[in-house]
C-alpha cells in the first residue's frame, strides 16, 4: 500500500507544476495580454518534450528499475516550479520550465506505471492503476484550487514556489523505499491469469492513445480560456478544472475496481468512456452561463480523462514482460499528438473563440474510441 501511495505521489508531484501553469493561464494573460499565444505554445512544447522522452525513458526504467527515475523526475519537477516562478521577469522561463516539466513527467509517470506493475498483484492491477491515474485529476483539482487563491495572495510567479516543499517531501519518501517487488516474476503470474505477452493490437492502441490524448489534453487546456471567452471570470475556469478533477478521480478508482471484479477488457471500457466524454464535451459548447458551464464541463473532463489509465493498463497487459517499454510507447504517442494538437489550437485561438475550438477534441476522441474498438477485435496470441 505504501508503495502504491508513494508512486501516486510521484505522479501528482511531477504533473502539478504544468497544471498549475494551465490554471494560471487566464491570470497571466490578463497581466500580459501579448503572452496569450506564447503561453499556449510553450504548453504545447511541454507535451512534445514528454512525447520525445517517454519512449527512451521507458526502456531506461525497464533496465534501471523504477526508484531512481522516479526520484530524478520529482527533483526535476521541483526545479520546474522554481523556473516557472520567474516568468514575470523572464518570460523565456515559461519555455525552459515547460521543457523541464516535460522531462519530469516523462520520468515520473513511466516510473510510477512500472512501479504499480511490479509491486501490485496482477489481480489488483485495475484498482491500483485507477488510484495512480486518479492522481492526474487530483493534480488538476489542486491546481484549480491553488491558482485563483495563490494568484491573488502571492502573485502568478511566487505561487509556483508553494510546490517546492511538498515535492522535496515526496523525494524523501522515494529515497526511503526499497526496490523489492510483491510479484517477483510479473510476467509468469500474468500468464497464469491468461495475460500472455503479445503485441497484437498494440499499434492500434498506441494510435488510439495518440488521438484520444490530443483530444483530452486539448480540452483540458481550453477550459480556462473558454471560460473567459464565455464572459465568465478566470476563477470559473479554474473551478471547472477542480470539479472535473474531483469527479474524474473518483470515477477512475471506481472503474478500476469494477474491472478487477468483472475481469473485463479495460480497452473496451476506455472506448465507451471516450464516446461519453466526446458527447458531453459537445454539450458543454452550448453552455453560456456559469452553473451549466461548471457542471457540464466537469462531467466532460471526467469522460475525456478517465479512459487514459484503462488504455495504459490494456497496453501493459499486452506486454506485461516489458511494462516500461509499453507504457513509454503509449505515453510517447499520446504526448506528441497532444503537443501537435495544441500547437494547432494556439494558432486557432489567436484568431477564433476557444469555444469553437472545442470541436477539435470532440472529433479526436470519437475517432480514438473507434480505433480502440477495432484493436479489441484482434485476438491476442501468446508469444507474439
Amino acid at each position: 500500500m505504501r508503495g502504491t501511495l508513494t508512486s501516486t505521489a510521484v505522479t501528482v508531484g511531477t504533473l502539478v507544476p504544468l497544471l498549475l501553469l494551465v490554471a494560471l493561464q487566464p491570470f497571466i494573460v490578463n497581466q500580459s495580454p501579448g503572452l496569450r499565444s506564447f503561453v499556449s505554445a510553450v504548453i504545447a512544447v511541454h507535451y512534445l518534450t514528454v512525447g520525445l522522452l517517454s519512449r527512451p525513458f521507458g526502456h531506461a526504467v525497464d533496465r534501471l528499475g523504477f526508484l531512481r527515475p522516479a526520484l530524478v523526475g520529482v527533483l526535476a519537477a521541483a526545479l520546474t516550479a522554481v523556473v516557472l516562478s520567474w516568468h514575470g521577469a523572464w518570460p523565456a522561463g515559461l519555455l525552459v520550465g515547460c521543457v523541464l516539466a516535460g522531462a519530469a513527467v516523462a520520468l515520473g509517470h513511466t516510473a510510477s506505471a512500472v512501479w504499480v506493475v511490479h509491486t501490485v498483484n496482477p489481480a489488483r492491477h485495475g484498482v491500483a492503476m485507477g488510484v495512480r491515474q486518479a492522481s492526474v485529476p487530483i493534480s488538476a483539482l489542486l491546481a484549480g484550487v491553488v491558482a485563483p487563491v495563490g494568484a491573488v495572495a502571492l502573485g502568478t510567479g511566487a505561487v509556483f514556489l508553494v510546490l517546492v516543499p511538498p515535492l522535496l517531501v515526496i523525494a524523501v519518501l522515494v529515497l526511503t523505499m526499497r526496490h523489492d517487488t510483491v510479484t517477483a516474476n510479473v510476467a509468469a503470474v500474468a500468464v497464469s491469469r491468461g495475460r500472455a505477452p503479445t503485441s497484437n493490437g498494440l499499434r492500434m492502441l498506441t494510435l488510439a492513445s495518440a488521438l484520444g490524448a490530443g483530444g483530452a489534453n486539448s480540452a483540458l487546456i481550453l477550459v480556462p480560456v473558454s471560460a473567459v471567452d464565455r464572459g465568465l471570470g478566470p476563477a470559473d475556469g479554474a473551478l471547472a478544472l477542480a470539479i472535473g478533477g474531483a469527479v474524474s478521480a473518483f470515477g477512475r478508482v471506481l472503474i478500476g475496481s469494477w474491472i478487477d471484479r468483472r475481469g473485463v477488457d479495460p480497452s473496451r471500457v476506455a472506448a465507451v468512456i471516450m464516446l461519453a466524454g466526446a458527447a458531453t464535451l459537445a454539450v458543454s459548447v452550448l453552455a453560456r452561463s456559469s452553473v451549466p458551464f461548471l457542471v457540464v464541463t466537469g462531467l466532460a473532463l471526467m469522460g475525456t480523462g478517465s479512459w487514459q489509465g484503462l488504455l495504459m493498463l490494456g497496453a501493459v497487459q499486452r506486454r506485461i514482460d516489458r511494462p516500461g517499454a509499453a507504457s513509454g510507447a503509449m505515453a510517447s504517442s499520446a504526448q506528441l499528438a497532444t503537443g501537435i494538437t495544441l500547437l494547432g489550437l494556439s494558432a486557432v485561438t489567436a484568431h477564433r473563440s476557444a469555444i469553437e475550438a472545442f470541436w477539435v477534441p470532440v472529433i479526436l476522441l470519437s475517432c480514438a474510441a473507434l480505433m480502440v474498438l477495432a484493436s479489441t477485435v484482434v485476438r491476442p496470441r501468446a508469444g507474439k
